[in-house]
């Protein structure tokens, strides 16, 4: 497929500071009818891909989009073939219905533009094989049997990258864990003696919500750190992190003291978080911890602080 020569010209001038998340560690929330550009979870720019969004889960911090492509050569019976004046866009798109994906939203890099309502409608009903009016004035030729239309492996190289894109968020996203925080272990005193009332007093809230299933506790990886010096009575409330269903992430590098190494406390909680989902809820008392985006390992991944 050759590239028109306006997107042989854009991706020449691409550079990191174009994707000003990359520099602040900034996220971009998005709504449905969006259009947005998204990445591969390793943070390659080998993938990159406008996407129309559908459908959003605020909670577990995922969308179901359709991908979005500037050669409407492409668009079937089912897609659409959009104007800018319906998309925000400065170039005619086809928006391939029949190619859908989950996606986190640490995978979006920057919003581009955005379906105006009834476009939005026409979309959604050729992604569930539905009839709308405004379709039928935008649509593309229907497909033809696979030796009299060479669209065919276009359209198979397209579906391959959704998949890839969307793989990820696809085989998590149904994780019950995804929902809960984990709390900041640096809320856990290192001994009993000396302990601070409102320290106290947020201890016994965040046991109260373990034990009503709120909360999930502190992260495998910490407990096991302060196992020695944790207060039993506190420890009860905890009995899923002593014995977790899945061995606990690689822990990650330690940082160095006046003492020797020592291990990150909220970085073991947080690349425990990563194992079920690209994103922690993490209860912490610090209010300069802020929402992050950070690549942790090579991949991309959220932080979601909720103070207490």
């Amino acid at each position: 497929m050759v590239l028109l020569e306006w997107l042989t010209e854009a991706k020449s001038g691409l550079d990191p500071a174009v994707y000003g998340w990359r520099e602040r560690g900034t996220l971009v929330d998005v709504m449905a009818g969006d259009l947005v550009l998204v990445g591969d979870m390793d943070a390659s720019d080998d993938s990159r891909r406008v996407v129309a969004v559908l459908d959003v889960d605020a909670n577990r911090r995922f969308f179901l989009a359709v991908l979005v492509t500037n050669d409407v050569s492409q668009a079937g019976a089912d897609d659409l073939i959009l104007d800018p004046k319906l998309t925000g866009l400065p170039y005619q798109v086809a928006v391939l219905a029949r190619l859908p994906g989950y996606l986190w939203m640490v995978q979006v890099d920057e919003r581009l533009g955005a379906l105006t309502d009834e476009a939005l409608d026409a979309v959604m009903a050729g992604y569930v094989g539905a009839e709308d009016p405004f379709q039928n004035a935008c649509r593309g030729v229907p497909l033809q049997d696979r030796s009299r239309d060479l669209r065919w492996s276009d359209l198979e190289a397209e579906a391959e990258l959704i998949h890839e894109l969307s793989e990820d968020c696809t085989r998590k996203r149904h994780d019950e864990e995804m929902l809960l925080p984990l709390v900041d272990p640096e809320l856990w005193p290192a001994s009993d003696s000396g302990w601070d009332l409102s320290c106290a007093e947020t201890l016994d809230a965040l046991e109260e919500d373990t034990r009503a299933g709120r909360v999930r506790g502190f992260s495998p990886s910490s407990v096991e750190l302060i196992l020695p010096t944790a207060n039993p009575r506190l420890l009860r409330a905890y009995p899923a992190l002593l014995t977790p269903d899945s061995d606990p992430a690689p822990l990650p590098s330690a940082y160095q003291t006046g003492e020797g190494p020592t291990p990150s406390l909220r970085d073991l909680a947080i690349a425990d978080g990563l194992v079920a989902a690209p994103f922690v809820r993490l209860v912490t008392t610090d209010p300069s911890f802020s929402h992050q985006r950070i690549t942790r390992e090579g991949r991309r991944a959220e932080v979601m602080p909720e103070l207490v």
